[in-house]
């Protein structure tokens, strides 16, 4: 169980509550001051804190200290990792290396787009380091709103910007809904490379395969082979350790090596079957993230609401008086806010916000592992007239993630790096 969705979870669930009890204006113990003379009031502005401030201040800051500690070790790792592998220059020297030991197969191309892949991810990775790391310092500010020692625009500002790293995940997160409908087509044209390597149509299916935005020629290889993949990934050196012409020589050679040679372990039943289950994984996850990718949605629009409210208040007077057209009021920031008073709308902005966020948290902990995993003890194999045909329900977590959930795991990762102010 993650630490850091326990965290998120009851953070927000504790906003969802203050929110509520904010909106029916309820004279609830939990909101009740502490005032002057209580002894939490240590700096100037603490003693407007309630118990419920005291609840959540702690929480942000465990996610404050979270966020920045790995945001940076993320920048530190992808740093490394994509400084050689993203060159022209090194996809020149894996093709140049391949084609030493005789005509382009199949194989070549998983080698080359797993090469290619681990750099654009190393890529990716910095970038959501950097946006991880500064929603880790924006939750400093909203700690110090929860404890009431810091003017509001500060606040606002810092949301701002987790508004901003919140767009990129959301990239992040329809680039991999986008790749997970398209990888579902891609595994089924594997099957020309289970006999043969070297045949024409397996090159030219892997050839398209890696020159396809949202495809990838090792997703499809691992989501046939798995074993074979780990063992792949396995029995090679790590790909940061790749930082020369050399050391990329001798890892190409060795990858090449490892897909001949466990290629003739594997039975066409056995991989037909590993489709099978892929295919339905795919689903499953494809399914989850798109519950994701609305609740953050849900959750982006929410806290805009916020910021617009400050910067973009009504005009004294102006829903008394608004001019409409048709009926229909046509200012932009009349629509945006729903045609809710500024109070309305900052209150159930955040209530929306608080809310989405903790059902994301809540369905990571308690429905994804089971949803993912399936039920096992249902599965079973059914043989018919010698051809193995088997039927399973669920299984372990998506082989296609090596490449579109490794991107979006910034995303994912984004998904906990997502804070709210109180």
């Amino acid at each position: 169980m993650s630490f850091g969705r326990v965290v998120q979870l009851l953070r927000n669930a504790l906003c969802v509550l203050k929110a509520l009890l904010e909106m029916q204006s309820s004279s609830s113990p939990l909101l009740a001051e502490f005032g002057p003379s209580s002894a939490l009031a240590l700096f100037p502005g603490m003693e407007h804190m309630c118990i419920l401030n005291t609840l959540i201040a702690p929480t942000q800051f465990i996610a404050a200290v979270m966020g920045i500690t790995n945001g940076i070790r993320t920048v530190v790792q992808s740093t490394r990792n994509s400084s050689f592998l993203c060159t022209h220059h090194a996809l020149a020297v894996t093709r140049r290396t391949a084609m030493g030991r005789g005509p382009l197969e199949a194989d070549f191309f998983i080698v080359e787009d797993y090469l290619r892949v681990a750099g654009q991810n190393a890529n990716t990775a910095l970038y959501s380091g950097l946006w991880e790391a500064a929603c880790g310092v924006c939750f400093m500010y909203l700690t110090a709103n929860s404890l009431h020692i810091i003017e509001l625009k500060p606040v606002i500002d810092a949301l701002i910007i987790t508004e901003l790293a919140l767009v990129y995940f959301l990239v992040l997160m329809w680039r991999s809904l986008t790749a997970a409908s398209a990888r579902k087509r891609s595994n089924s044209w594997l099957v020309a490379w289970l006999t043969d390597s070297r045949s024409p149509r397996a090159t030219e299916m892997f050839q398209n395969l890696s020159t396809q935005p949202h495809l990838s020629a090792f997703d499809a290889f691992q989501a046939c082979m798995p074993a074979l993949a780990d063992t792949f990934t396995a029995s090679l050196p790590p790909i940061a350790a790749v930082a020369t012409e050399k050391e990329l020589e001798d890892f190409v050679t060795g990858a090449l090596d490892v897909l001949k040679a466990g290629r003739k372990n594997f039975k066409k039943s056995q991989v037909y079957f590993n489709l099978q289950t892929a295919t339905e994984k795919c689903t499953r996850t494809k399914n989850i993230e798109f519950v994701y990718f609305w609740l953050n949605m849900v959750a982006f629009y929410g806290y805009l609401l916020g910021i617009l409210t400050f910067y973009v208040p009504y005009p004294e007077g102006y829903l008394a008086n608004t001019l409409t057209v048709g009926g229909f009021c046509t200012d932009w920031f009349y629509i945006a806010k729903l045609g809710l008073t500024d109070r309305d709308a900052d209150l159930w902005g955040n209530f929306a916000g608080d809310l989405a966020w903790t059902i994301e948290p809540a369905i990571a902990l308690f429905i994804e592992p089971g949803y993912l995993h399936g039920d096992k003890d249902k599965s079973r194999d059914r043989v018919d007239r010698g051809r193995v045909r088997v039927r399973r329900t669920g299984g372990p977590y998506p082989t296609h993630s090596a490449r579109a959930h490794t991107r979006s795991k910034s995303a994912s990762k984004s998904a906990k790096s997502k804070f709210k102010s109180d």
